[in-house]
C-alpha cells in the first residue's frame, strides 16, 4: 500500500524501549536492546510473522541503530572525560 510497511508490535515495543533507554542515557540497556531487536527480527521471521518488506524494513533501521549506538557504552566515556 504506497511504500507503506505494516508494522510489527512486538519489534515496535521493542524499538519504543530502546528510546527510552537511550534518553535516560542507559548505555548498557541500549546495547541489549538492540540485541534483542536483533533476536526478534529472527524469531518473528522463523515463524513467518515477519513480510520480507517488514524484515528490510527492519533490519535497516537495526542497522542505522547499531552505526547510531555504536560507540554508547560506558567503557567510552573514560575516554572522553579524560
Amino acid at each position: 500500500m504506497f511504500g507503506l510497511v505494516k508494522k510489527n508490535k512486538d519489534i515496535e515495543q521493542l524499538l519504543r524501549i530502546l528510546e527510552m533507554d537511550a534518553a535516560n542515557n542507559y548505555k548498557d540497556a541500549v546495547q541489549e536492546d538492540i540485541k534483542r531487536i536483533e533476536t526478534e527480527i529472527a524469531s518473528q521471521e522463523s515463524i513467518g510473522k515477519l513480510k520480507e518488506n517488514q524484515k528490510k524494513h527492519y533490519e535497516e533501521i537495526l542497522n542505522g541503530l547499531r552505526s547510531q549506538y555504536q560507540h554508547f557504552t560506558h567503557q567510552d566515556q573514560g575516554k572522553i572525560l579524560f
